[in-house]
């Protein structure tokens, strides 16, 4: 987590002293996952900050992990207002730690598993089943949530219901209850 603190303590030095409020910064995708089952290593951190922010450019960390060089890059591309979000996932996000004026939450496992049902390639299968294998997720409870987020959302859902089924199927294969082959 130091390579995640790096790179938020350098936006946070980027804001003026004179800025005195407290920000909010709240990790999704892979280093959110990596947060709470310690699994996959990222190599990209999506953030997302409710207040207008300007993020400095070129943010990348490079570190050793037991002798092997990664890097972590801020994920430019990351906006949670195209994601398949519940509206409520901010406020139920963990509260973390701080990084000087930066207050770092990390959205729930449930929630992190909703913008999953929009995409569904390979890492987000193996975030879910690292997830479920920890015992952090609960089907009944995620179809729910994902199904209010599509409530808010624009457009054909069907694909994103189909996504759902993969969603609840990996969670149940994955779970440590799921009966072993």
């Amino acid at each position: 987590m130091d390579a995640v603190d790096d790179l938020i303590g350098r936006i946070e030095r980027s804001i003026p002293a004179s800025f005195t409020r407290r920000l909010t910064a709240y990790l999704v995708g892979g280093v959110a996952v990596h947060v709470y089952t310690s699994w996959r290593v990222s190599k990209d951190m999506g953030i997302h900050f409710p207040q207008r922010i300007i993020i400095p450019p070129g943010l990348v960390k490079i570190y050793d992990d037991q002798g092997q060089e990664r890097s972590l890059a801020y994920d430019y591309n990351y906006g949670s207002f195209i994601a398949l979000m519940h509206p409520d996932c901010w406020d139920n996000a963990w509260e973390g730690w701080s990084v000087g004026r930066i207050d770092v939450r990390v959205v729930s496992p449930t929630d992190l598993c909703v913008p999953k049902v929009g995409r569904w390639p390979g890492n987000d299968k193996e975030d879910i089943c690292a997830l479920a294998a920890s015992g952090l997720l609960d089907a009944d409870t995620i179809e729910q949530r994902c199904l209010k987020a599509l409530d808010c959302y624009v457009g054909d859902t069907t694909m994103l219901q189909y996504n759902l089924r993969g969603l609840l199927e990996e969670i149940a294969k994955c779970s440590p209850s799921a009966p072993q082959a």
